[in-house]
């Protein structure tokens, strides 16, 4: 039954594994790792303090349990909490000290922390216990691109891919620092062995379809999105390099035809006016470029609230419609940190 539980969740049946789980725990009401996988369950769902009331329930009946405690810190980093998931990820080391994936979890909750080196400092101890542990070296290349060392970082991803030349986020990770250094045919080349280890990866196409792009071949980049679309028809971003890349071709006409389509949707709203006004200025219609910026101020929230100094530019404008809109564009560009071959977000990720 337990089996079938696990088989379920990673289906995402989650009300048959919550249901399954019901009738274990009415016949072993003391069976830990019951508890911990309906924890799993109501984390799934987003119920996250039901799931938290699961894990104590399993380490009130057993103590070690080293998992339990690592599927609490992942709640609390989801929670934001992020003092109590250092706490329950130290707790679980306590009890496995070569616990592989609960460095990791240090790892990401210390970069959420703004603690780079305390990051560091859990991945090399990692090491100790396990030198083969490559998810761990990775790490520590990204936590070097981060601080800004991308010669050290593609040192460590050139030995992490001569130990192991099928890790596609070693590839992956090695053509964003070609591409961000502007050798565009070496990233070019790591990142299509990246998407022939990981074909269904739309992040590995779509950083392709970027080198692509900045390379000036359109066609490949283009490729590379519609790949994006076959994985996941409704993913927004691969429509939004599309239309990128057509303005780039002066085919402005099927750039706006296929952002206007994205408008009447929910998500990324703010990405999508700023991507038309863009088109727009381009194509020097200069009023209609400087009406869809001020539209991406206004769907836009999150990303105002980032950057409030965005709400200052049509007060430094002119009437001007031409010098407001490339004042515009020049301020939301300054908010890219560096675009998909940047280190912002990489160690995080990984």
């Amino acid at each position: 039954m337990m089996d079938s539980v696990r088989q379920c969740i990673q289906a995402k049946h989650l009300g048959e594994a919550k249901q399954t789980l019901e009738q274990i725990l009415e016949k072993n009401p003391d069976f830990a790792p019951a508890y911990m996988l309906m924890g799993n369950v109501y984390a799934a769902k987003g119920e996250l303090d039901e799931a938290l009331e699961y894990y104590e329930g399993a380490l009130h009946l057993k103590k070690d349990m080293p998992v339990a405690l690592m599927m609490s810190a992942t709640v609390y980093v989801r929670k934001g909490m992020l003092e109590r998931a250092e706490e329950k990820l130290k707790a679980a080391l306590a009890l496995n000290p070569s616990m592989g994936q609960a460095y990791l979890g240090l790892n990401r909750v210390y970069l959420k922390m703004g603690r780079p080196d305390d990051a560091m400092a859990a991945l090399q101890e990692s090491l100790q216990h396990n030198p083969q542990f490559d998810e761990a070296r990775l790490a520590i290349a990204l936590i070097h691109r981060l601080k800004g060392d991308d010669e050290t970082a593609r040192e460590e991803l050139l030995t992490l891919i001569e130990r192991d030349d099928t890790s596609w986020q070693a590839h992956l990770h090695l053509g964003k620092i070609l591409a961000a250094r502007g050798d565009f045919e070496g990233g070019i080349q790591s990142l299509v062995r990246a998407a022939e280890l990981q074909p269904d990866n739309a992040q590995v196409h779509f950083v392709l379809g970027h080198a692509y792009a900045e390379k000036g071949d359109h066609e490949a980049a283009l490729r590379q999105y519609g790949r994006m679309l076959e994985i996941d028809e409704h993913n927004i971003l691969a429509k939004l390099e599309t239309a990128r890349v057509y303005s780039h071709q002066g085919k402005f006409a099927e750039a706006r035809k296929l952002l206007a389509g994205l408008t009447t949707g929910e998500s990324h709203l703010g990405l999508v006016h700023r991507r038309l006004a863009e088109v727009f200025l381009r194509d020097n219609r200069f009023s209609d470029a400087v009406a869809e910026f001020k539209a991406a101020l206004l769907t836009g929230k999150k990303l105002v609230e980032k950057h409030p100094e965005l709400l200052e530019v049509n007060v430094a404008g002119s009437a001007d419609d031409a010098a407001l809109a490339a004042a515009y564009a020049q301020a939301f560009a300054a908010t890219d940190g560096g675009g998909p071959f940047s280190a912002e977000g990489s160690a995080r990720g990984a």
